[in-house]
């Protein structure tokens, strides 16, 4: 078979891991720079801060998730398989892996984030 289909097919494999990466990369970013008060209102308590990150959090994990999803349809065609198609598969199928666990992961986390941030930042800080 034409060997320029497998590398196109390869590119579009490749962008779809660094949109699924750059979405995890991002759903991280909302999660974690709130809780150091990076643009915070002066009326706003840190607590309430770190629960509005959840919301764009789970925006972000939710494109990833949607790139997960894509890019496992581009490593398995509904069709035969071939020698190319294989090569691919194996080369990617970890990234395909640990980015959508990752993006499931921050999915659940987010949504802890922005409905209980506020309880669990006041729980966590009254223990020390």
């Amino acid at each position: 078979m034409d060997e320029g289909i497998w590398q196109r097919h390869e590119n579009k494999i490749r962008d779809a891991c660094l949109y699924l990466e750059l979405f995890l990369l991002l759903a991280m970013i909302a999660t974690f720079v709130p809780l150091f008060g990076v643009f915070k209102p002066a009326g706003e308590t840190l607590g309430v801060w770190w629960q509005r990150g959840g919301a764009p959090t789970v925006v972000f994990a939710l494109l990833a998730q949607n790139r997960a999803h894509y890019l496992g349809l581009l490593l398995t065609p509904g069709s035969f398989t071939s020698k190319e198609m294989e090569s691919l598969r194996l080369k990617y199928r970890a990234r395909h892996r640990i980015g959508d666990g990752f993006a499931l992961g921050l999915t659940v986390l987010g949504t802890v984030v922005w409905g209980y941030g506020d309880l669990l930042l006041n729980w966590f800080m009254g223990s020390f």
